[in-house]
């Protein structure tokens, strides 16, 4: 099936609402058979508030040393359920795993094209317990590897869309993938800010498609002509762009352009809208130039030509990135700027916020369990480090 957004138009054109229930800083209430889920507060109570510890239960990472503990261009890591932790090490395209207290294991793969072997070392997603699905977002491909890291076999998906299909998550027995929707090349050009249209589909772990999910809008980009049939196009400054996660039975997509998130079912239909009611924030004007001067500059440095002003949004996105937890619970990156604290929102799986959880600067979140969060992080020297704090909820 190919659903899309006709759903939310409808319920905000006629204003319907057939249930309606407020409790706590959030009201619920179905509309043409969605569930719109508005928090206006967190409902933790201070002494409820989840928080991670202050140190790093467990670090793995060094600037000396062994080669093996020395990482760099980190891209992915997991944690197995008997407590080993797996890396993807891009800067080495190797897969290195580790036991729980952090000493090293062993290691597969290497730069190459062959079985085994990784262009672009990209994410690793669990599958079937704790088999390991590495993606290649330079060959475009996906290895099965066991929990020992034994070799199991490789697939190349089918192309959706007409673009190379990538990662969002495991969904059931399912992946779900995302690719560019193939640009038409003979419209005229227009310069300024795009959002070029995604294909999200539902594939078999074999790489041939289940069924599609939607198409909706890409990532915000801003492209001017370099004369002749060359164009440029870089990431748009504070670009709306599409965020997703995938859980065991529903996926969740948002767009950044207000602070809601559109749950979806295995099958693409959309069950639930969960909201915030905050505005998205203004762009300091002194960094809105700031940005506007680094684009022009990109631009004439890859041969473009400044044709019209380059464009800046007045607002931030509503948030950044999103994570689904081992309990099922959403988290939705708090968008931030410069030397601000890091957090992130908590959702429970009704959609009601929770509150937000401040987490360590300078990281990457890959992984969140029942108690834990693992992620990269640099440390003062700038050294890479995988580490793994310690969640904690007082109400447990």
């Amino acid at each position: 099936m190919n659903p899309n957004r006709l759903p939310i138009l409808l319920a905000a054109l006629c204003g319907c609402s057939t249930a309606s229930a407020e409790r706590e800083g959030v009201t619920v209430r179905d509309s043409v058979g969605i569930t719109i889920v508005e928090n206006s507060a967190p409902s933790w109570r201070d002494d409820a508030a989840w928080s991670l510890s202050r140190e790093p239960a467990l670090t793995i990472g060094t600037a000396d040393g062994a080669d093996e503990y020395q990482l760099y261009r980190v891209q992915s890591a997991r944690r197995l359920p008997d407590g080993r932790i797996v890396v993807g090490n891009g800067g080495s395209n190797q897969i290195r795993m580790f036991d729980p207290t952090g000493d090293f294991l062993g290691s597969a793969g290497r730069k190459g094209g062959g079985p085994g072997e990784f262009e672009g070392l990209g994410d690793i997603e669990m599958v079937r317990g704790d088999s390991l699905l590495v993606f290649d977002h330079r060959l475009a491909r996906f290895t099965v590897f066991n929990s020992d890291l034994d070799l199991g076999r490789t697939f190349i998906p089918d192309r959706a869309g007409g673009g190379t299909p990538r990662p969002n998550g495991v969904l059931g027995d399912s992946l779900v993938l995302t690719a560019a929707v193939t640009i038409d090349r003979d419209a005229p050009y227009v310069p300024g800010t795009k959002r070029s249209p995604r294909l999200h589909a539902r594939y078999r772990l074999d790489g041939t498609i289940l069924d599609t999910l939607g198409r909706f809008p890409g990532d915000e980009s801003y492209s001017a002509s370099g004369g002749a049939d060359l164009t440029v196009s870089a990431r748009q400054p504070f670009g709306r762009r599409a965020e997703t996660a995938v859980a065991r039975d529903r996926w969740y997509i948002g767009f950044g352009d207000a602070y809601e998130i559109e749950v979806r079912s295995g099958d693409g239909a959309l069950q639930q809208l969960i909201r915030r009611t905050i505005p998205n924030r203004p762009v300091p004007a002194g960094l809105a130039e700031e940005r506007r001067q680094w684009m022009r500059d990109m631009i004439r440095g890859m041969g473009g030509q400044i044709v019209a002003d380059v464009e800046i949004p007045a607002t931030m996105p509503a948030y950044g990135s999103l994570l689904v937890d081992a309990e099922g619970n959403l988290w939705v990156q708090e968008y931030r700027i410069r030397e601000e604290q890091p957090a992130w929102a908590v959702f429970d799986s009704d959609g009601r916020f929770l509150g937000t959880v401040d987490v360590p600067a300078d990281g990457e979140i890959f992984e969140i369990g029942a108690d834990y969060v693992l992620g990269v992080w640099r440390d003062d020297m700038e050294v890479e480090q995988i580490r793994l704090y310690t969640l904690h909820k007082p109400s447990r």
